[in-house]
């Protein structure tokens, strides 16, 4: 007799938890009502408390988070754009753009500043601050594109995981309420398929970019385009439409970067349409707010070796599909079976170190989010789920079948 596979127990008993913790999610509102409250549909008497403290979201900015979020804005717009502004070896390209960088630089230190003492360990907010100091300098001394861009991005995780900001929505976005913000706000100067009108192109200096433009959408990440939503752009006409609700702002965020993976209307079909995209490499993460905070580029790089057929098609589904499914965010315990679903899938294609990866992305980005609601009344359940993400994870380490 065959012994059973160690992975495939443990995900078993994962699984059987899991369902139990859905309905137990399911249940909660019903279960938290109080007596004699109303029942669905009428308003409610008691609510359930979110998962995530409303202090972290991005819907609900502190004036100290919202200086730390302008200064991960700005040293994006530096790390992408300074290539077009000096050359390797310290040729200036453009004067204008490089008098603008430097005076946009010029900003990063006082935004850090800023942030009242405390909101991170000060060892940390001194690094942050020296690393700030080195690149501004490397700028002044006109440094090669490459040695700037990777202190900027640096430093842009420095400041990202030492203040712990959130740099995605707390539900997944909408594609139709993206598109209408679009047409209300954005195509005026972008078109309406991403392609600046040439009016709009000869009128404004610098003239709207294409948004359709691999040069352009490579340095763009939903969240980028948030910060420009939200806080404009320096030195252009693009205005700020932070009056808009950050939930508008985020729907409208994903579907510039879907629009430019969405072939225009009437065009032939692109060399990606019909192809199968490209199986996801382990370094590729699904989640929300993994697909905010990564670029075009970072995810063309990671699928390349599929080849651009398949890699655009992948790509194109991560802008155009994964981002809207609804469970990209709203729903803990189906993201945590989704994200367990594609480790297992790679833990049998034998890519343990990807398995690895998706199993902490289903325990943080899935599991972590409904533990609060369920802890207090289904404590043994919450912690046969640790267990079980305990035995999976040394199962799939260990290479067990």
């Amino acid at each position: 007799m065959s012994r059973p596979r160690k992975s495939a127990l443990a995900s078993a008993a994962l699984l059987g938890c899991l369902s139990a913790a859905a309905s137990a999610t399911f249940l909660l509102p019903v279960l938290r009502r109080a007596p004699g409250a109303p029942a669905a549909g009428a308003a409610p008497a008691t609510s359930v408390p979110t998962t995530t403290p409303s202090a972290l979201l991005p819907e609900d900015r502190s004036p100290a988070e919202d200086d730390l979020h302008r200064l991960v804005a700005l040293l994006d717009y530096l790390a992408s754009d300074y290539a077009g502004a000096v050359a390797p070896g310290g040729r200036i390209l453009d004067a204008g753009e490089y008098a603008e960088q430097q005076q946009l630089a010029a900003k990063l230190l006082p935004l850090l500043q800023a942030v009242p003492p405390g909101r991170a360990p000060a060892a940390t907010v001194a690094a942050i601050d020296a690393d700030l100091r080195a690149a501004t300098a490397l700028l002044d001394a006109k440094a090669d594109p490459t040695v700037l861009r990777a202190r900027l991005t640096s430093v842009r995780r420095a400041v990202v995981d030492g203040f712990g900001l959130v740099l995605s929505p707390s539900s997944p976005p909408s594609r139709e309420n993206g598109a209408a913000l679009y047409t209300r706000a954005c195509a005026e100067c972008h078109g309406a398929e991403g392609y600046p009108p040439a009016d709009k192109v000869k009128a404004l200096d610098p003239p709207p970019r294409t948004l359709r433009d691999r040069a352009v959408t490579d340095g763009l990440s939903p969240y980028r385009v948030f910060n420009a939503v939200t806080y404009g752009v320096e030195g252009t006409a693009m205005p700020d439409f932070s009056a808009l609700p950050a939930h508008d702002r985020w729907d409208l965020a994903f579907y510039v970067l879907a629009l430019a993976h969405t072939p225009p209307r009437g065009a032939p079909a692109s060399p990606a349409s019909g192809v199968a995209p490209a199986p996801l490499p382990s370094s590729v993460r699904t989640t929300l707010a993994a697909l905010a905070a990564t670029t075009d580029g970072e995810l063309r790089d990671a699928l390349a070796p599929a080849g651009e057929p398949a890699a655009e098609a992948a790509l194109a589904a991560l802008r155009t599909d994964v981002p809207y499914r609804p469970d990209a965010g709203r729903a803990p315990i189906a993201v945590t079976r989704r994200l367990l679903d594609e480790a297992l899938a790679r833990a049998a294609a034998g890519d343990r170190a990807g398995a690895s990866d998706l199993l902490v992305d289903a325990y943080l980005e899935g599991f972590e989010r409904a533990e609060p609601l369920l802890r207090p009344r289904h404590g043994a359940l919450v912690a046969d789920i640790e267990a079980g993400f305990l035995a999976l994870r040394t199962a799939v380490r260990n290479g067990e079948p």
